[in-house]
Parts: C-alpha cells; sequence; structure tokens
C-alpha cells in the first residue's frame, strides 16, 4: 500500500497539565490534553503514575467515527468504539502515526504485534501509542500535588450516571443490558478528561504483571483500566485495576490514545492553529443549537437568578455576564502568566546548560591545544638537538 501523506495540525491553548489540544491527523479530529509536571513521583498507595516526560492523552475514549476512518472497523457515532483486541487497538494507534496499520511503534505481523519501539517518530517528529498503565494513572489521578481516589480530583465517588458512566456489578438489574453514552456526555474530569471513571475499559500497552512484552506468550495479559457502564464504584478507583488476554475483545472495552513529542521539542501557537480550535468550536456549538458566545447563557442566567435571590447581585444581567467574564479571564491569564514563567525557567535553564557545555569544550581545546604545542616545540628541540 502506498504509504499517504500524514496531515497534523495542532492549537495549543496553554501549555500546561490540563491544556487543551485540538489535532487533526488524518483527517480525524481528535482533542487531547497535555499532562506535564514531568517526573513527579509515584502514588505511594500503588507504585503507579511516575512519567519522566511530559505527554498528551485523548480528552475522551476513541469513537466509532475516528476508528473507522483508519478502514479497521466501519459504523459512525460518537460513543466509544468497543469490541476490539489489544492488537487491533496497536494497530489503530500504528495508523494515526503513520496512516498505515503495519507503521509505526508497533511492528505487526499477521496482525499481531511482535514488537514495541516507543522511540518510534514520524516524519511530523510525533507517535500514538497505547498509554501505559503509568501514563493512564497520571492523567487520571494525578492532582498537581498528589494523587486523588477518583479521576474527579477527590475521594468523593461521582454521581452515577451523571458526572459518570457505572453501575452497582452483577446485582444490579441493568446488567447486560447497559450501554456506553457518547463520550463527553459526564463532567470533565480533574486533568481535562471524560470518562477515565466508567463508559468503557480502555486497553493499555502494560502487561497486567508488569514484566517486559513478550509476544511468544499467547497467556500473558494485558492490563486495562477504569471500569464501565455496568461495574460498580470500585472499579473507577486507583487502586483498582484488571486484565485479559490480548486476543480477546469485548463489547465494554475500548481505547484512548496517548501522543508523545520528539523529545526536547515544544509545540507553540500559530495564528492558523488558533483559528483552526476557533472554527471547530464554532461548527460544533452551531450544531449543538448552542450559543456562540465562549460563556454559556445558560450557565450565566442560572448564576444571575441565584444571586438575586440571595441578594447577591451587582446589577441587570450585563453587569452579571461582565463580572463572569471578568473572573474568567483573570483565571485564565494567571494560567498562561504561570506557564510563560514555567517556559522561561526552562529556556534560561538550557541556555545557561548550553553555555556551560561550550566553556568546557572551549577548556579542552585549549588544553589539548596546549599539550600538542608543548609536545611538537619538544620534539623540535629533540631533532635539532641530534
Amino acid at each position: 500500500m502506498k504509504r499517504q501523506l500524514r496531515t497534523v495540525v495542532m492549537a495549543v491553548l496553554v501549555l500546561g497539565t490540563g491544556s487543551v489540544l485540538a489535532e487533526v491527523i488524518n483527517g480525524v479530529d481528535i482533542d487531547f490534553v497535555n499532562i506535564g509536571n514531568a517526573g513527579y513521583a509515584a502514588d505511594a498507595a500503588t507504585s503507579y503514575g511516575f512519567v519522566g516526560y511530559n505527554y498528551r492523552i485523548g480528552t475522551t475514549e476513541v469513537t466509532i467515527d475516528q476508528f473507522a476512518a483508519s478502514g479497521l472497523g466501519s459504523g459512525s457515532g460518537d460513543q466509544p468504539v468497543v469490541n476490539m483486541t489489544w492488537h487491533t487497538a496497536a494497530q489503530y494507534a500504528n495508523w494515526l502515526t503513520s496512516a498505515d496499520i503495519n507503521v509505526g511503534a508497533y511492528t505487526i505481523s499477521g496482525g499481531t504485534v511482535t514488537a514495541i519501539d516507543r522511540s518510534f517518530r514520524n516524519g511530523n517528529g510525533q507517535v500514538y501509542l497505547l498509554p501505559t498503565e503509568n501514563e493512564w494513572y497520571k492523567a487520571a489521578y494525578f492532582t498537581g500535588s498528589g494523587y486523588s481516589l477518583y479521576a474527579n480530583g477527590s475521594a468523593l465517588a461521582p454521581v452515577q450516571n451523571g458526572d459518570a458512566n457505572y453501575g452497582q456489578g452483577e446485582g444490579d438489574p441493568t446488567w447486560g443490558n447497559t450501554s456506553p453514552w457518547t463520550v463527553g456526555t459526564g463532567s470533565m474530569e480533574q486533568n481535562g478528561t471524560y470518562d477515565m471513571g466508567g463508559n468503557v475499559w480502555e486497553w493499555l500497552e502494560s502487561t497486567y504483571g508488569g514484566e517486559a512484552y513478550n509476544p511468544g506468550d499467547s497467556n500473558q495479559k494485558m492490563a486495562f483500566h477504569g471500569g464501565d457502564a455496568e461495574q460498580y464504584i470500585v472499579r473507577l478507583q486507583a487502586t483498582d485495576r484488571t486484565y485479559d488476554l490480548r486476543g480477546n475483545a469485548y463489547g465494554l472495552t475500548g481505547i484512548r490514545i496517548v501522543a508523545i513529542p520528539e523529545p526536547g521539542t515544544i509545540s507553540l501557537m500559530s495564528l492558523s492553529t488558533i483559528s483552526l480550535f476557533a472554527t471547530r468550536r464554532i461548527r460544533r456549538r452551531k450544531q449543538a443549537g448552542k450559543t456562540l458566545f465562549p460563556i454559556g447563557r445558560e450557565h450565566v442566567c442560572d448564576a444571575f437568578e441565584e444571586r438575586v435571590v440571595y441578594g447577591e447581585a451587582d446589577g441587570d444581567y450585563l453587569t452579571e455576564l461582565a463580572r463572569v467574564f471578568k473572573a474568567s479571564f483573570l483565571v485564565a491569564w494567571s494560567q498562561v502568566h504561570a506557564r510563560y514563567k514555567d517556559l522561561d525557567k526552562m529556556f534560561w535553564n538550557h541556555m545557561v546548560v548550553s553555555h556551560e557545555r561550550r566553556v568546557v569544550r572551549r577548556n579542552s581545546f585549549r588544553v589539548s591545544f596546549k599539550k600538542k604545542l608543548v609536545g611538537g616545540f619538544d620534539t623540535f628541540l629533540s631533532l635539532i638537538m641530534k
């Protein structure tokens, strides 16, 4: 099959954990959030969560539409794609990387993954992967200063069928008759993701026992995390994990994708990428019949009515709208300013390290040159003294 050119357009809003990144990959729209704080210690309770680099993870599970574009499946819809083996999930990650299901971090032979090379990068310096257990765990439970029990950032369970899609286990009358909901239906989680607790299980790249991937061991089990629409609440907790044979496929097991850039590269904003993000947002809000204004009318009206009831309103609706907009702007500005300071510090440290390396190289050259000069002079004297 002739290899196609892979088109990627990215919009980076804030370079920090929870930042929204919109990408068009091989004609497919996929939203990611940035997961920062590289090198933060693992959760002492589980030993998971340590990742030594920044990365991006899908805001939602891969949908039926997104998966069908690869040719690995069919159908349409914004529900998560399910009923795939671990090998097929890896092929989809390859397709995102190269537009070819057999080219990427996963070496494929006869539809089976025979090797994993996470150093693989495409022409854009990117690679798309199934998340390792540490990558998935950090994206779900990292609070910025530790780890939470649930992906909502707390030890309090998300509201069933409101914040998250989960059931009551095998005793629930709906057991066996529950379907995943449309991705993004529930509440946004602490790091900008949706449904890392509930909806569908998600295949991970990691083996359940933590050992290296062994293609020759058909009984080796792969981990998955997150629970599904039928599972009880304990399945959504950070301390819970499960597994299955990589050749099995189930009606409530799907995938979420991780993106890792070339080491040392940083994606920056441009006018074209900002325009892309704005255009996509406007189109989606039009299709949903929502206001194009970035602050939803419903939210402001509800807040205004509540403040009127309690005698806290500062004026009319427009005054309240201005107050909400100002508060939102100040929060966004503080986040941008904090990320700018982080970038400034990072670039300054890089300059210092580069300067120190140049000094070391210069001093090394001087010493070497001096030795050669003295050695040559000694040789010259020995020749004329003979």
